[in-house]
């Protein structure tokens, strides 16, 4: 696995991070207000990483381990239906088209104006759902941080699909946008860092978590279904 480091004098001084995090509160305030252009223009001042990309260690050429970072980025299928090549994703609002066109059933959510719909952990916002993923797509583009990188590639070995990969990496930027506007913490690195590292199992404690509330949840479900069904008997004439 390629393994990407960025010095300790670099890390202190990049300025990468900081600024993308500056702009996830506005990410989720546009997403919130249904103000894509707000949030295109948000996603587009994330600055370039070339600070970011320092490898002090790599098992395979750096040219190399670039392109496959950046293919992972998008649906190969879904760029050859659009007519869109790799390098376009340079642009964040083609990184929100391809994305877009991932998420058929989100987009037909949207047209319809629907606030929620049904994902594979629950309830979600499908605007926000969509924020999310153009918030690991510029990670992953502009390679900040480079552990974001390391953990897919590390996933990946482990046999998990790109889409699923894609809704960890989410998961823990939600759950910092969280923290943020309703804990007021600043973006922290070093938790960032842990978080991608405790990846797959923080995913599957939850997946488990999940399974056993939707379970919960269907045995009620069921409970009340025959409770009503037995009050229906209850009432009929003898």
């Amino acid at each position: 696995m390629a393994l990407g480091l960025i010095a300790t004098g670099e890390r202190a001084v990049c300025p990468v991070v900081p600024r993308l995090w500056d702009g996830l509160r506005g990410i989720l305030v546009a997403a919130e207000a249904g103000d894509d252009y707000g949030t295109r223009a948000v996603l587009s001042k994330a600055p370039p990483s070339a600070c970011a990309t320092i490898l002090v260690m790599s098992l395979q050429p750096r040219a190399d381990r670039e392109d496959q970072r950046r293919r992972f980025v998008a649906d190969a299928d879904v760029l050859a239906e659009l007519g869109v090549e790799v390098e376009h994703l340079s642009d964040p609002d083609v990184r929100s088209l391809v994305i877009r066109h991932e998420h058929p059933e989100i987009e037909e959510a949207l047209k319809e104006r629907r606030r929620e719909i049904e994902g594979p952990g629950g309830p979600m916002n499908p605007r926000l759902h969509l924020k999310m993923h153009e918030i690991v797509a510029t990670q992953l583009w502009e390679d900040s941080p480079p552990e974001v990188w390391d953990t897919a590639v590390r996933l990946l070995e482990e046999g998990y699909e790109r889409h699923e990969i894609l809704h960890m990496l989410g998961r823990l930027v939600s759950d910092q946008v969280w923290e943020a506007l309703h804990e007021e913490r600043p973006y922290d690195r070093e938790r960032h860092v842990a978080a991608l590292q405790a990846l797959p199992g923080s995913w599957e404690r939850e997946r488990t978590a999940r399974t056993a509330a939707g379970r919960h949840d269907d045995a009620r479900k069921q409970a009340r279904r025959a409770a009503r069904a037995a009050r229906r008997r209850n009432r009929r004439p003898s």
